[in-house]
């Protein structure tokens, strides 16, 4: 069993430019791959894949380049709070790679036409996947997505996919950032209704069903990298009030993908059923106060079973789930952009018993309102 040692690294210094941010994986060490199979040593590398195929980042943001050049792979991973994860590890040639690989590992972790196919996974965030130069494969469920240099890709929470580090020179950088983040996001913005879906529904986090996006990003590289610099420049530097520039970056980043070209993927095809779950949605946001299932079935003019059964199969979650996250959300806004009190905020949402709130907002994110507030209340965050 091979373990991948990981180094605490440096961040890197002077000018930076998209393709310069490769240049320092010329000084990092290399590990040859001399065993069976591509694992993660959990003890030392805070990436661990879990039994279940659940990828988890334990850092609330983080910004990866991938550097393949000449059979050598190089990671570098620049967290929000943590230090750098450096590894650098040198491939064999393809005939002995499939020399060594156990028979049972293969169909798994080896396609000989594609190179090394990374542990099927999902993920714990939402990933923006961008190629710099060359191209990246993956397999989403049974399909292959190949990204070309320009190219772009933003998986949800529930797409079920792998990465393959083949044999051709390629620069990548992936962005993945929280799910409370992207809450936040398809809450305060004004965004298509198409990006919107994709952002609520990537945010209740139970349905099995994966939803990604694709963008050819080739007309507008320059601006968009410019984005992901500066993005990678508060990240890497952390200077004072730092976690809010990058939350406006995220905003900006996310209304530029919008604005765009994009082909929305679902692992299976359900499209009438997005459109009906959009007039899910509308209605509750316009509702929340006082909304009845009922009330909406009459609304709408389905029948309350059909729409329990669309919520199900988009989101994984019941009615009252729906409309739970929809009424928390609202009360986020409010926690950071208004000086309503916590007792006002509650029934404005549609909640008539604090203390139940409360407990609805404190399983949901490990703090009180009142914690929640003096964290990232506009007024108090910019002081």
């Amino acid at each position: 069993m091979l373990y991948l040692k990981v180094i605490i690294g440096g961040n890197p210094k002077g000018e930076i430019k998209m393709k310069n941010l490769f240049q320092e994986f010329k000084n990092l060490p290399v590990y040859q791959i001399t065993d069976r199979i591509l694992t993660f040593d959990e003890q030392n590398y805070d990436i661990q894949i879990s039994y279940d195929g659940k990828l988890a980042i334990t850092d609330p943001m983080f910004f990866t380049r991938w550097n393949m050049v000449d059979g050598l792979f190089q990671v570098i991973v620049t967290y929000m709070h943590r230090s750098n994860d450096i590894l650098s590890i040198r491939f064999p040639d393809k005939n002995h790679l499939h020399q060594i690989m156990d028979l049972k590992y293969r169909d798994r972790y080896l396609n000989s036409a594609e190179g090394i196919a990374m542990p099927y996974h999902t993920n714990s965030h939402i990933e923006l996947c961008y190629v710099v130069e060359g191209e990246l494969k993956l397999k989403i469920e049974n399909k292959i997505e190949v990204l070309k240099e320009h190219h772009a890709i933003l998986l949800d929470l529930h797409t079920l996919h792998c990465e393959f580090i083949n044999y051709k020179e390629a620069k990548v950088v992936f962005l993945g950032i929280t799910l409370e983040m992207f809450r936040m996001i398809a809450m305060t913005m004004n965004l298509s209704s198409k990006f919107k879906r994709f952002l609520t529904v990537a945010s209740i986090g139970k349905k099995s069903q994966g939803d990604y996006l694709t963008f050819d990003l080739s007309n507008q590289c320059h601006e968009f990298e410019s984005f992901l610099l500066k993005y990678y420049t508060e990240l890497d530097q952390k200077n004072e009030g730092y976690e809010l520039i990058l939350e406006g970056f995220a905003k900006r980043i996310t209304k530029f993908i919008d604005q765009g070209e994009y082909n929305h993927e679902c692992c299976e095809s359900h499209r009438q059923k997005e459109i009906i779950f959009d007039e899910i949605q509308r209605y509750l946001f316009v509702h929340h106060v006082d909304a009845r299932l009922s009330d909406m079935s009459v609304c709408l003019g389905y029948t309350e079973d059909y729409l329990n059964r669309i919520i199900k199969e988009i989101t994984g979650a019941t009615y009252s789930d729906l409309l739970k996250e929809i009424r928390v959300q609202l009360a986020i806004t409010k926690l950071k952009e208004t000086d309503m009190s916590i007792h006002d905020i509650v029934s404005s949402v549609g909640y008539s018993n604090v203390q139940f709130f409360y407990q609805v907002f404190k399983d949901k994110f490990g703090m009180t309102p009142n914690e929640y507030r003096k964290k990232h209340h506009l007024s108090l965050t910019s002081v």
